[in-house]
């Protein structure tokens, strides 16, 4: 559905579609109150709610923004979201206290730092959803493969087990890594994937859920020793 959803605001004609924008828009309004109400804390009432309005100018930026090389569409609609609140809550501070020492810095003042914002809040979620399977980011980082060969070789492995819908609903539903049935699927050994199954689950992780920083991240992270 999501994927769809991409498509569709792709190929929208910002120009012609007005009325496609605007009923996209309606649709998604219990999205965007989900995101403010999960920021605030606190149940959002449609009228008079400035962040409500906010939040819809947001999604509207957020779709004539949008190309497919920022991920899901939701995804990058709710970073959106949550930078032009996040700022707004930043200037309504600045007013109240009138001096810019008593707020936080942030890079969340503008959407110039989209990839800054993405990766922070990817992090976020990719963290929460390391949890489910019982690892801790830090454990992640001490025990990804520290050679290169041995990184690109765990990428494969997770790259083609993450294109296997079998594997992935194992692995989401046992919480564990089908380490007999990937080691006879892709002829990899048992022991390659064994001890590099906190990358390969992290990586799965990342792809099924599209986090394109993560990804790019773990690409990038390459150590040679």
């Amino acid at each position: 559905m999501n994927n769809e959803l991409s498509s569709i605001i792709i190929n929208l004609d910002f120009g012609k579609d007005k009325e496609k924008v605007n009923l996209l828009i309606e649709d998604y309004q219990p999205f965007i109150l989900n995101t403010i109400s999960n920021l605030k804390n606190e149940y959002i009432q449609v009228e008079n709610d400035e962040e409500f309005s906010i939040g819809l100018m947001a999604f509207n930026e957020a779709m004539q923004r949008y190309d497919s090389n920022k991920g899901s569409f939701l995804s990058y609609a709710k970073l959106v979201i949550t930078s032009r609140i996040k700022t707004f809550w930043k200037n309504e501070q600045k007013n109240e206290y009138h001096s810019i020492d008593e707020l936080e810095i942030s890079t969340l003042n503008s959407i110039s730092s989209y990839e800054e914002i993405n990766l922070r809040e990817e992090v976020s979620l990719f963290e929460e959803e390391l949890k489910k399977f019982g690892i801790d980011f830090d454990d992640l980082i001490d025990n990804s493969p520290k050679h290169i060969d041995t990184r690109e070789r765990a990428m494969d492995i997770a790259i083609k087990t993450s294109g296997k819908e079998d594997l992935v609903s194992h692995l989401y539903e046992k919480k564990r890594l089908p380490i007999t049935k990937i080691s006879e699927r892709f002829l990899v050994s048992v022991k390659i994937i064994k001890r590099n199954k906190l990358f390969i689950i992290a990586t799965i992780i990342a792809i099924v859920n599209n986090y394109s920083s993560i990804l790019s991240w773990i690409k990038d992270s390459k150590k040679g020793t």
